[in-house]
């Protein structure tokens, strides 16, 4: 803490920054931060599962990151055309200039627009021209980036490890290179930084999985859904999360023809146990260790 003073208590750090903490003595909380709840992955996409974070790792992240998560759903249930599905467009009209914003939807797989013509009177009589409607309209979809959305699920995989694994994983290399990764600090080793969602695997339940494959491909795998309804749309999420040690962070790049061809290898074993226990304090450093060298990890 800075050789200021030294706290004898049990702390709890924010796994985002490890700089926010409090305790509790006396019946009493001290913290130099404020902390709140967080969900992960975020509650407008099915998240279930919190963990505390200090309120300025948590209003930074959802605002920057979470809500591409949704928007990306919002999007995939609209390009597949789902009944009622809508989403905000910019349409262009042949002989009417600038571009306006509206929402379209699908019914019945038909693309349906109901422009407001109080607000837009030059469209109401676009359209009555039927010269013009011949003629035809353009419309611009537009979703989140995909660098934002894999960072926005590499931060709930981030959170998943945590809460699992705890602070072994925190201090570890890989999670202080994803730290940096989240925040902008360094690039990923992986052009999707190690997030799949459209590869072509087996249905594997949610979980924490390791993959030994081959030498050069071994990692862990965490597996978890995201979902919207009306109407429903969800999709199932793995991301790569290497061991601890120096060398498996670097190693992610191996990864990389799966991310360009979208299939991916893999031989799961499914993690039960002691090992992902939080009162295991090195459940991270051990599991690896153990499934790297070949070893059965423990069992329910």
């Amino acid at each position: 803490m800075g050789g200021s003073y030294v706290i004898k208590e049990d702390l709890y750090l924010c796994p985002l920054c490890l700089q926010a903490f409090f305790y509790i003595k006396d019946n009493e909380i001290f913290e130099n931060r404020e902390f709140t709840e967080d969900h992960f992955p975020p509650e407008s996409v099915g998240g279930t599962k919190t963990i505390l974070v200090c309120k300025e790792c948590n209003s930074s992240f959802g605002g920057n990151l979470d809500y591409a998560i949704k928007e990306y759903l919002e999007l995939m249930r609209f390009v597949r055309k789902s009944e009622n599905a809508s989403y905000p467009v910019k349409l262009s009209f042949n002989g009417i200039p600038g571009k306006y914003n509206q929402d379209v939807y699908w019914q019945k797989g038909v693309l349906i627009k109901e422009v407001n013509f109080k607000k837009y009177p030059l469209i109401q009589k676009w359209i009555l021209d039927y010269e013009n409607v011949m003629n035809g309209f353009s419309l611009k979809i537009s979703g989140p980036s995909g660098k934002i959305i894999q960072k926005a699920l590499l931060r709930a995989a981030y959170l998943y490890s945590f809460h699992n694994w705890g602070y072994d994983f925190c201090y570890s290399h890989t999670a202080s290179h994803i730290r940096k990764v989240i925040n902008g600090e360094e690039a990923h080793p992986l052009s999707n930084f190690g997030v799949f969602s459209d590869v072509t695997t087996p249905n594997f339940s949610n979980g924490f999985y390791f993959n030994d494959s081959s030498a050069e491909h071994k990692t862990f795998f965490i597996f978890f859904d995201i979902k919207i309804e009306n109407p429903k749309c969800e999709q199932k999420i793995f991301v790569l999360i290497p061991g601890g040690d120096l060398a498996s962070w670097d190693q992610l790049t191996n990864f990389q023809s799966w991310v360009e061809k979208r299939e991916a290898d893999i031989s799961l074993t499914p993690i039960f146990g002691d090992c992902v226990m939080r009162n295991n304090y090195m459940g991270y450093s051990l599991t690896w260790q153990k499934l790297a060298w070949g070893e059965l990890p423990y069992q329910e």
